[in-house]
C-alpha cells in the first residue's frame, strides 16, 4: 500500500466523540494529513488494533508514524505503546510527537477515600510516567492533556458525562441538590480536538520549542466557561428541544448538611457513588481555558 500523503498521523480512540470530532477538524483544516485511524473491529475506514493485545498489531503494509495522537485511555495506550518499544525498535524512528488524553481525575481524586477512584489514579499516573519514559528513550516530544468533564456528541458518539445526567433528567420529574454546589469547567469535545489539532500543528510543523513538549509537558483543560455545578444543569435543560423531557425535570434545593445526611446510607451499598455526590460541592475548575490556547473568541456552554 502507498500513501502519498505528506505526514502520518496514528489515531487511536476515534470512536469517540473527540476522536470524530477531530477527524471532521482535520477534513477541513488539513486535507494533506493523512490520518490513520485504529480500532478494535475493521470499519470502513479504519484499521484492526486491539490496545490489549498489542501482540497482533500488524502495520506492515502502512506507512510509519510522524505523529500518535490518542483519545483512548491512557493505560491502554501505555500498555501498548511499552510492548512495541520492547519488541519494535523501528515503530517510532519517523515519530515526531505523541499527544495523548490522559485525565484531571489525576489532581481531582488524588485524595479520594473509594478504592476505586484511588486505583484509577495510580492507574493514570504509571500510564502517564510509561509514555513519558518512552518519549525520553526516543527522543520525540510528548503532551499528555488532562481534561477536566468531557461533554457533547459527535456523529452519533456520546458522552459519558453529561450524557448520563441527561438521561436520569428524563426519567425523573425532579433531582435533589445541594443549595452550595462546586464549580464546574465542562470542555466539548470539538473544544477539546481543536486544541489537540493545534499542538500536533504544532509538533509535526515544529512551529515551537521542541522543549515546550519535552518528557514532562501536561496540559490541564477545562471549557471557556466555569459555573457551578447547579447552574451547568439548569444552563444544560436550557439547551435542549421544548418536546426533551429533562426539560421538565425540576432542581430541588437543600441545605447541604441534610443532602449528605439523607445521601450517606449509600456508602454502604457504594464508596464510590457516595463519594461522587460528595464532589458534587467541590470546586473542580481553574483549569486552562480553550480559547486561551488555541486564540479564538471565548464560547458559552453549552456549545452546540
Amino acid at each position: 500500500m502507498t500513501l502519498k500523503k505528506n505526514y502520518y498521523v496514528y489515531l487511536f480512540g476515534a470512536r469517540t466523540p473527540t476522536g470524530q470530532a477531530f477527524l471532521n477538524e482535520i477534513k477541513i483544516l488539513q486535507p494533506t494529513w493523512e490520518i490513520i485511524s485504529f480500532s478494535r473491529s475493521k470499519g470502513k475506514k479504519d484499521y484492526i488494533c486491539d490496545l490489549d493485545n498489542p501482540s497482533d498489531f500488524k502495520n506492515s503494509e502502512l506507512p510509519l508514524p510522524n505523529l500518535i495522537l490518542s483519545f483512548a485511555p491512557i493505560w491502554k495506550l501505555s500498555h501498548f505503546l511499552s510492548n512495541l518499544s520492547s519488541k519494535n525498535n523501528t515503530f517510532f524512528k519517523s515519530l515526531f510527537g505523541i499527544i495523548c488524553c490522559s485525565s484531571s481525575s489525576v489532581l481531582t481524586k488524588r485524595f479520594a477515600f473509594n478504592k476505586n477512584d484511588k486505583n484509577l489514579v495510580i492507574k493514570l499516573k504509571e500510564a502517564e510516567k510509561t509514555i513519558q519514559s518512552i518519549s525520553c528513550s526516543y527522543n520525540f516530544d510528548c503532551l499528555i492533556i488532562r481534561p477536566t468533564l468531557i461533554y457533547g456528541n459527535v456523529n452519533n458518539f456520546k458522552d459519558k458525562n453529561l450524557s448520563l445526567i441527561l438521561k436520569f433528567l428524563r426519567i425523573l420529574p425532579f433531582i435533589i441538590f445541594p443549595s452550595d454546589t462546586g464549580l464546574r469547567q465542562p470542555i466539548h469535545a470539538k473544544e477539546l480536538a481543536k486544541v489537540a489539532f493545534h499542538y500536533s500543528r504544532m509538533i509535526i510543523e515544529k512551529t515551537s520549542s521542541i522543549q515546550e513538549f519535552k518528557n514532562n509537558s501536561f496540559l490541564e483543560i477545562g471549557g471557556d466557561q466555569i459555573m457551578t455545578y447547579k447552574n451547568m444543569i439548569v444552563e444544560l435543560q436550557k439547551s435542549l428541544p421544548k418536546f426533551d423531557k429533562a426539560r421538565n425535570s425540576k432542581i430541588i434545593l437543600i441545605p447541604n448538611r441534610i443532602f449528605y445526611f439523607l445521601t450517606s446510607f449509600i456508602f454502604l451499598y457504594s464508596p464510590k457513588i457516595f463519594e461522587s455526590l460528595l464532589r458534587i460541592t467541590a470546586d473542580l475548575s481553574n483549569f486552562k481555558k480553550v480559547h486561551e490556547i488555541i486564540g479564538k473568541k471565548s464560547t458559552k456552554f453549552p456549545l452546540e
